[in-house]
């Protein structure tokens, strides 16, 4: 259930989660979306220093993510850099304020763990559930994907917004 890199809860527990928020944004009428963080060229950190400070930038990141947001967002480990955050009863807009206030926190963030230090940048993308009794929580974390892709597209460093499908 924990990952053992950031402490922060596995991906397997993500779409359980994400199912409960989809649910209750539909019996509410409220508004849900989704955040997928990418740690930038985490491989060049890991080539560069040791892969364990690579482990200990993760663990920042993921602690980071957790203290800039509400208690009410939930913050998951996702794949090999990547953290997803599920953000309830959030706009788009909030959500894109959201992901840009944590894009600027790390990239102002020290990473310092002797003997390396480095400054660590992250994309972002953001996606609004639309609501639809179809749409289900992969489907919404497909997406999320897709919003990073956008943030990518053009270089390390930026946040996206896309269109749930």
């Amino acid at each position: 259930m924990i990952d053992a890199v950031t402490g922060l809860v596995s991906q397997p527990f993500l779409f359980e989660r994400l199912e409960e928020e989809l649910d209750r944004g539909r019996r509410y009428g409220r508004p849900l979306s989704v955040m997928m963080v990418d740690v930038d060229g985490l491989k060049r950190i890991n080539e560069e220093t040791h892969r364990l400070f690579g482990s200990y930038v993760l663990r920042e990141v993921g602690e980071l993510l957790s203290k800039s947001l509400r208690r009410c967002d939930s913050v998951f480990r996702y794949e090999a850099d990547e953290f997803v955050v599920i953000l309830p009863e959030t706009t788009p807009e909030g959500a894109m304020i959201a992901a840009e206030r944590t894009r600027e926190l790390i990239e102002r963030h020290s990473f310092s763990s002797p003997p390396w230090s480095i400054q660590v940048t992250v994309s972002a993308g953001v996606i609004a559930a639309t609501g639809a009794q179809s749409e289900t929580a992969r489907e919404l974390v497909r997406s999320v994907d897709g919003a990073l892709d956008l943030a990518k597209r053009d270089g390390p460093n930026r946040c996206a917004l896309a269109a749930a499908s």
